[in-house]
């Protein structure tokens, strides 16, 4: 699935950034880590996520998309 380059949220969490896609019937979250010294992004998790997680995400944190 194509989460990083066409993602339906981007919410960032201090130097988190989650890309989440949705899908049919399910929706992957994928974290990023913004590593300043080296100027690049690091996996941290891949995994499916529920509607309640979803909500909960888009409330707490900044949402740039």
């Amino acid at each position: 699935p194509d989460v990083i380059f066409q993602p339906d949220h981007i919410i960032q969490d201090g130097k988190n950034f989650s890309f989440i896609r949705n899908f049919k019937n399910y929706r992957i979250l994928v974290v990023m880590k913004y590593l300043e010294e080296l100027n690049e992004l690091f996996l941290v998790s891949t995994r499916e996520i529920g509607q309640k997680e979803l909500d909960k995400l888009l409330l707490k944190n900044t949402v740039i998309r």
